[in-house]
């Protein structure tokens, strides 16, 4: 669901415009805010196969070229650095700043599921955004519809609770991003070999033995 209003355009390595990220616009009147239906849906998020799930709330927005989530719904572990830019309506450049070290599980139904490396950011305020990239691998299978989403025979309506998590600041993000250079960056070889007090290579779990 396209909205009509660009938030923010995605650059490519050359610097041309390629995508939009965009909000739906909603009229002023108070009449039209009462029966206006917004595409967001709650959905379980899963940082890995052996944690429980987390409920966000994803608004789904097909104009979106790259799926995001907010940083504050996974584990601070779940992050690496990996720094993309985008373009705002007002011409500055927004970069988001940490990616998913790997690829989480969203659940829209019991049966359907998508697995993918999702970008952390803030922006424009929803705990996890649906964008056309994982809409692309799925239309074959999840109907988006004036009221919901589907899939087979089962139905979920849309939400009227925006996002469940509080808004991230920017010291929080920085926090994370901090953290992520103390521990997982290093100006040598020999500096990052410092980094862990119990590096793999140390830890005889992960010895192989040949046998005999």
């Amino acid at each position: 669901m396209a909205s009509k209003d660009p938030r923010l355009l995605y650059l490519d390595d050359q610097g041309n415009d390629q995508y939009q990220i965009s909000e739906p616009v909603i009229e002023a009147q108070e009449e039209i805010n009462a029966l206006a239906v917004v595409p967001q849906v709650e959905l379980k998020v899963y940082s890995s196969k052996w944690d429980k799930p987390t409920r966000v709330i994803a608004f789904i927005d097909t104009g979106v070229a790259s799926s995001l989530i907010n940083p504050v719904v996974l584990p601070e572990n779940q992050w690496v650095l990996h720094f993309k830019d985008f373009n705002t309506a007002s011409n500055a450049i927004l970069t988001t700043t940490v990616i998913t070290n790997h690829s989480v599980k969203i659940e829209f139904f019991p049966g359907l599921k998508y697995r993918t490396k999702l970008l952390g950011s803030d922006v424009p305020g929803k705990d996890l955004i649906i964008g056309f990239d994982i809409y692309r691998q799925l239309r074959d299978q999840l109907q988006i519809k004036a009221n919901g989403i589907a899939f087979t025979k089962q139905f979920r309506p849309y939400s009227e609770i925006p996002r469940l998590f509080q808004i991230t600041n920017d010291e929080q993000i920085k926090e994370i991003e901090q953290n992520l250079i103390e521990h997982s960056c290093a100006e040598s070889h020999k500096d990052f070999m410092k980094k862990e007090k119990c590096p793999l290579w140390k830890n005889e779990e992960f010895f192989y033995q040949t046998p005999c």
